[in-house]
């Protein structure tokens, strides 16, 4: 895998686990971050 394409990937997987995550639990990335944690 190039450095560039890997960069894409974790940005694209990034901002969809976000929205996935917001509408599960209707929080921010704060919120996100503790409880990725948590689990």
């Amino acid at each position: 895998m190039t450095a560039l394409l890997q960069d894409r990937l974790c940005s694209w997987l990034c901002d969809n686990m976000q929205i996935w995550w917001r509408e599960l639990h209707d929080c921010g990335n704060e919120g996100m971050t503790v409880s990725l944690r948590d689990h």
